[in-house]
């Protein structure tokens, strides 16, 4: 079996842009890269893909404190290149390599604003990101995981697969703020999802992952229907290009603060046991479901993915966080993101 397919098919990689037969059919393609060591990161998530319309949450997150933010939607034609009109994700050879671009205008806000409550508008700055990244081993797969109802297995069909795979990698390019450039070099991973998504009944969840410098990493994946209560989780250790299925002992779960505390993430696998440190370097909030605005005595709504700041009485808050970890001593990247 080629580690870097998992076996799955290479057209698994591309977007449908035709109609399936699937009801409620939807994709997305989320992808996260932190180069540490600069202290800049990014998530470019195509989110609802339905037969070649793609909404479109990126965010840049910069040294000094920015964090740049684009909601935007569009269309695509080639299901190698899904984007919108922002964002363009190209695989140049599948399970191996892509190239993401980012270009367009975005609001210009900080953790310290969104701390606050709802960002509602600020300045706007253009942003032309690329970045090329390489997978550095096989896929993890996992279930299509929905809302506690709607559970079913990673399926796999001579045209379709409906489930949930993703693969850590290296990134390298370019970014540009206006007049501002930076050289990006860092560690991510890439996630592709694809199926009939029903979140009903789910309260909560936790997904987290690493890369270290050694060639090492770790991922998990946990929603709960009520607090500390799971009906999904599951998790990897990667080693040599391979993963290898752990189970989650321990991991961090969202507090409505600013700053979540350093946390601890406890993982078992055939390897042993794995210990490891974590902080979570750069935060976004995105607030999900209805809260009260302060401006009537009604509610208002929040479309998920469509807002951002951390209001601490919304209906579910989730946090978006580029992350450093330590284990044994060594020191790698990734990301966070919390609900509940």
């Amino acid at each position: 079996m080629d580690n870097f397919t998992g076996g799955l098919h290479p057209e698994f990689e591309n977007a449908l842009v035709a109609a399936s037969p699937i009801p409620n059919l939807v994709e997305t393609f989320n992808n996260w890269f932190f180069d540490g060591p600069k202290d800049i990161g990014m998530n470019l998530n195509l989110h609802g893909i339905t037969v070649g319309k793609a909404r479109e949450r990126a965010s840049l997150f910069l040294p000094d404190g920015r964090i740049l933010i684009t909601q935007t939607e569009g269309t695509f034609t080639k299901n190698n290149e899904p984007g919108g009109t922002s964002l363009r994700l190209h695989c140049v050879r599948p399970f191996r390599s892509w190239r993401y671009r980012w270009t367009g205008k975005a609001l210009v806000t900080t953790e310290e604003q969104q701390a606050l409550g709802l960002v509602r508008e600020g300045p706007t700055a253009h942003v032309d990101v690329d970045i090329r990244a390489t997978a550095q081993g096989e896929p993890w797969i996992i279930p299509l995981t929905t809302g506690p109802g709607n559970q079913s297995t990673a399926a796999e069909t001579e045209r379709e697969f409906l489930g949930k795979y993703e693969q850590l990698v290296k990134a390298d390019g370019q970014i540009k703020v206006d007049a501002e450039s930076w050289g990006f070099a860092g560690v991510g991973l890439r996630a592709h999802v694809r199926g009939p998504r029903d979140m009903t009944g789910m309260k909560s969840h936790a997904w987290i992952c690493g890369l270290f410098p050694s060639g090492r990493g770790f991922g998990l994946k946990v929603l709960n229907k009520e607090r500390k209560i799971p009906y999904f989780s599951e998790a990897y250790i990667f080693e040599n290009q391979r993963v290898h299925p752990a189970q989650v002992l321990q991991m961090p779960e969202l507090y409505r603060v600013p700053k979540l505390p350093p946390y601890t993430v406890v993982l078992k696998s055939a390897l042993g046991t794995a210990r490891i440190q974590g902080r979570n370097v750069k935060t976004t909030w995105i607030p999900i479901g209805t809260w009260n605005d302060g401006t009537s005595n009604g509610q208002a709504k929040g479309i998920s993915l469509d807002a951002h700041g951390l209001v601490v009485d919304c209906e579910v808050l989730m946090s978006q966080s580029c992350s450093s970890f330590e284990w044994d001593n060594e020191v790698g990247y990734g990301m966070c993101e919390l609900s509940g």
